[in-house]
């Protein structure tokens, strides 16, 4: 399956835990499929997922949110997956495209000042804990050329050094492709910002 959007974020800025198409159907018991006479002939479909991993190149921080430190060592060592911090929300549209909200609040938050995508590998090293808020939104998941797509995301959050130390962190990632147009457009900032004493 293809995911330009997700695929940049990878590069870039995050990747779903459970990845692009390895996501559990809508089997759970919190799913919901209902047709929605507001999206004009669309399926609406609420449903629960795991966590969100997020890798930044360029400030060399790499975390996830949705997870605890506990439920991360679990997913490394056994696979298993620990669903329900995130709500989402997907949108099949009449014209085959998807829209995709995720989002969370009050939810686990682990950062790592290493920029390794495979957090499993660095589960040894230092890391900063707390919790946060996070919302992800996806106009065309699929990037279907029916529309112009634009992805944004936004955490925010306080973490807590091993050492004792504060910090707000915040990230802003954005990645837009225009209708007609196979170029992608994208701006990250992703902070971790010291709080007083």
């Amino acid at each position: 399956m293809h995911c330009p959007l997700r695929t940049a974020a990878v590069l870039l800025a995050g990747a779903l835990v459970l990845g692009c198409g390895d996501q559990p159907g809508p089997a759970e018991p919190a799913s919901a499929a209902i047709p929605s006479p507001d999206f004009d002939g669309s399926t609406v479909i609420h449903d629960e997922q795991g966590a969100f991993v997020f890798l930044d190149p360029e400030t060399g921080l790499s975390g996830v949110i949705g997870w605890t430190f506990a439920e991360l060592e679990l997913f490394c060592t056994t696979g298993e997956i620990t669903i329900g911090a995130l709500q989402e929300v997907l949108v099949f549209r009449p014209d085959e495209s998807l829209h995709q909200q995720l989002h969370g609040a009050q939810i686990p938050l682990e950062v790592w000042q290493s920029p390794s995508p495979d957090l499993c590998a660095v589960l040894d090293e230092p890391h900063l804990t707390g919790s946060g808020q996070f919302m992800l939104t996806d106009s065309d998941v699929f990037v279907s050329g029916n529309r112009t797509d634009a992805a944004h995301l936004s955490l925010h959050g306080q973490v807590t050094s091993e050492t004792g130390e504060r910090f707000q962190a915040l990230w802003n990632f954005h990645a837009k492709i225009q209708k007609g147009s196979s170029e992608q457009i994208n701006r990250s900032d992703f902070r971790l910002i010291p709080l007083g004493s």
